[in-house]
């Protein structure tokens, strides 16, 4: 599957239950998320494009677009999505929703300050590691 991309991390609740998400964009260019619940052993899709469009967020996302995310807790959960938009500009979208239903809004990359990429760029995204005190809440949110 020629520019097909994945992304997939997890995030084990407090009740100690996992949610697995995998992210992959489908032909008419939606992001997507399928999302394991192990309370309940099921899968189901959200898509990521219509939550962002329901809360007045549109976004262009290129065909084949490289798909990065990662989800943490300091101190609440937070998951944050990296795709590309037509002309190669990283965009960056999150929630605080692990069931990621609800609550989809911009971050910070992409609209507070913009990065373009050239063609054939991958992403990927790594978290820092932080503890819960004052200062990693505030620098590392």
């Amino acid at each position: 599957m020629d520019g097909f991309s994945l992304a997939a991390t997890n995030y084990t609740d407090p009740a100690g239950f996992t949610h697995l998400y995998v992210f992959s964009q489908s032909t008419n260019n939606t992001l997507l998320a399928s999302v394991w619940d192990s309370q309940n052993t099921t899968w189901r899709v959200v898509s990521i494009s219509h939550m962002l469009a329901t809360g007045g967020l549109e976004l262009s996302f290129m065909p084949n677009t490289p798909i990065t995310a990662y989800a943490y807790t300091n101190p609440f959960f937070q998951m944050r999505l990296y795709a590309l938009t037509d002309g190669s500009s990283i965009r960056e979208v999150q929630t605080q929703d692990p069931s990621l239903e609800t609550g989809w809004q911009k971050g910070r990359l992409g609209f507070d300050s913009f990065l373009t990429v050239g063609q054939g760029s991958k992403l990927a995204a790594l978290r820092p590691q932080c503890g819960t005190g004052r200062d990693c809440r505030n620098n590392f949110p």
